[in-house]
């Protein structure tokens, strides 16, 4: 072999082996951030937090109580941000247009007593549960009858539809928008408060726990 066909084998050579280094380099670069993400991942999911929210129409003489309660089923705690009630889709923030909403025409009699919770700016463990409001009312024969339609109209599918719209973030400041119903939407970040709770409470004489 002549010495220009040496040398022409000899570049040749260190050539692929700078090209294989290369390839070797950027994969084991490739493999390291692959791995970092799935660690990350791996994080969010343990601290992921799942709102899910109730409300309940308690038509019993014992009762006659409305409720909404919220709950963490996660296994994170939902840092909770903001929270909105929803009336057949629309915002309702004082407590008179809910009940306007809920019960129309025929509203039960009296003041109706409220206990609760602020929600917003508040943490909510796994596990753990709160009641935003429940609202009860003395039970006359009047009530009776107002809750016993109230509960009828649901059963027959023609009750108002209820919701807590509630933004809250994990402990990596991930954010999510929860309904009550279907899995929650990811979101940069969380609107303003609405200051519910108080809303409700302005309408009239209650106690807050």
């Amino acid at each position: 072999m002549s010495g220009a066909a040496k040398g022409r084998f000899r570049l040749n050579f260190e050539t692929v082996g700078s090209i294989v280094a290369m390839v070797v380099g950027v994969s084991a670069l490739f493999v390291a951030w692959d791995q970092a993400q799935v660690m990350r991942a791996q994080q969010h999911a343990s601290v992921w937090p799942l709102i899910n929210t109730e409300f309940t129409v308690d038509p019993s003489p014992e009762g006659l109580a409305l409720e909404m309660s919220v709950s963490n089923r996660g296994v994170g705690p939902a840092l909770i941000e903001s929270a909105s009630l929803l009336v057949n889709g629309e915002p309702v923030a004082g407590r008179a247009a809910l009940l306007n909403s809920i019960f129309g025409d025929n509203q039960p009699a009296g003041s109706a007593s409220l206990v609760g919770s602020s929600l917003e700016s508040n943490a909510l463990g796994a596990g753990e549960s709160v009641q935003l409001f429940r609202m009860t009312w003395q039970a006359n024969e009047e009530n009776v009858a107002a809750f016993s339609a109230l509960g009828q109209r649901y059963i027959n599918g023609e009750g108002a539809d209820i919701r807590l719209e509630i933004c809250y973030c994990s402990v990596f400041n991930r954010c999510y928008v929860s309904f009550e119903e279907g899995r929650p939407k990811t979101v940069r970040s969380c609107p303003a408060r609405t200051n519910l709770f108080t809303n409700l409470l302005s309408d009239g004489e209650a106690a807050a726990k």
